[in-house]
């Protein structure tokens, strides 16, 4: 029974007021769980962008096959990915965080390779997630065996997840850099893959222009 001064509109907004705000949290707590489960379980198997690292390749201007003497060869381009092509899925769940993935370092020279990697021009977080049928240091993001001619890293598989910050969201361009591929033991850059992440979407009023 409502209070002699408080009015029916009020003890009804009162009423209802506790069950709301149940119902608001329970949809946040569901949100979050479905971005985590579509970004552990969805993105890293279907969204991700796949790609070949031949070593070396020198600085990789446009596509291209990398061949060896032994017979092995791949295919190598700069990568670019436009992120307002996103689907629905991804837009609705996990629009801020886009994922690279390689399963493929081939060596191309006439001499083995020790490699290690790095990406260039990060400065938000990016997660490397890693592994290989030879030892891998996640450290360094060095091999700790040489990779003898025409073979490739054996049972790679090895996954960028960029995670774009707010500052960066509403630019034309959210990420320009690359992958650098060395030589561990003489620090030589044997391939460098530009990368570009790009916001098509984005307007002149978005990005300041």
């Amino acid at each position: 029974m409502s209070a002699p001064n408080e009015s029916p509109a009020k003890g009804a907004r009162a009423k209802w007021r506790g069950p709301l705000s149940a119902v608001a949290f329970l949809a946040v707590a569901i949100a979050t769980v479905a971005a985590g489960f579509y970004a552990a379980r969805v993105l890293n198997r279907t969204e991700l962008v796949h790609f070949w690292v031949p070593v070396p390749a020198g600085r990789v201007e446009r596509p291209r096959m990398v061949c060896c003497e032994s017979g092995p060869r791949a295919f190598v381009k700069p990568i670019r990915v436009d992120v307002s092509k996103q689907g629905i899925l991804k837009r609705a769940f996990c629009p801020w965080i886009e994922g690279l993935s390689t399963h493929w370092i081939l060596n191309a020279d006439s001499k083995p390779h020790r490699i290690g990697m790095r990406l260039e021009n990060t400065t938000f977080p990016v997660e490397w997630h890693v592994s290989a049928g030879i030892p891998w240091d996640p450290e360094s993001r060095t091999f700790s065996k040489a990779i003898q001619p025409g073979e490739r890293v054996p049972e790679l598989a090895i996954d960028w997840m960029f995670n774009f910050p707010v500052e960066v969201r509403d630019k034309p361009v959210w990420y320009q850099g690359g992958l650098s591929v060395f030589d561990v033991d003489s620090g030589e850059v044997l391939t460098f893959i530009p990368i570009t992440f790009l916001n098509s979407g984005a307007t002149h009023e978005d990005s300041g222009v």
